[in-house]
Parts: structure tokens; C-alpha cells; sequence
């Protein structure tokens, strides 16, 4: 099971490490498309836990709450890079 989990984990980490140099001059969409990355991992955790130990009931209503407030927080970033390129292209002008 830990094997598992720390797959999830180190790939999740690879593809945030892949995310910050793409988007190296808009760090507000970087932290966007990180916490996009991060709403399916623990839900991959949670299916991985449920498969290794079928005693456990996940409860379902957590991890949509959880997922909720993690793209509510994405949009806020993504909303700031938007205001914030907004603000630089009206400087430009």
C-alpha cells in the first residue's frame, strides 16, 4: 500500500515540477494548474487505501467537499493571473 501511495505522490510531485517552469512569469496560474493537479490525488489515495483494506468505508461527501474547495481555491488563482495580466497590459498601454 505504500508503494501505492507514494507512486501517486512522486508523480503528482513530478508534474507540479513540470507546471513552475512552464509558467514561470504567472505564478497565480501556476498555483491554479498545481492545485488542479492536487483534486484527484487524494482521491487516488482514498481508492488505493479501499482496495488494500476493504473494511474501511470512505465517506464520498468529504472528498467532494474537498475537491470543491481545492478548485474554488484554483479559480481564485486563476482569476488573479487574469486581473493581474490585465493590470500589466493596461500599464502597457
Amino acid at each position: 500500500m505504500g508503494i501505492c501511495i507514494t507512486a501517486v505522490s512522486v508523480a503528482v510531485l513530478w508534474i507540479i515540477y513540470g507546471i513552475f517552469p512552464k509558467c514561470r512569469k504567472n505564478l497565480w496560474r501556476a498555483f491554479g494548474y498545481t492545485l488542479l493537479v492536487m483534486i484527484p490525488t487524494p482521491i487516488a489515495i482514498t481508492f488505493i487505501v479501499d482496495g488494500f483494506i476493504p473494511e474501511i468505508q470512505y465517506d464520498i461527501t468529504s472528498i467532494v467537499f474537498n475537491s470543491m474547495i481545492t478548485l474554488a481555491l484554483a479559480l481564485v488563482f486563476f482569476g488573479l493571473d487574469y486581473l493581474f495580466a490585465r493590470k500589466r497590459e493596461e500599464a502597457k498601454k
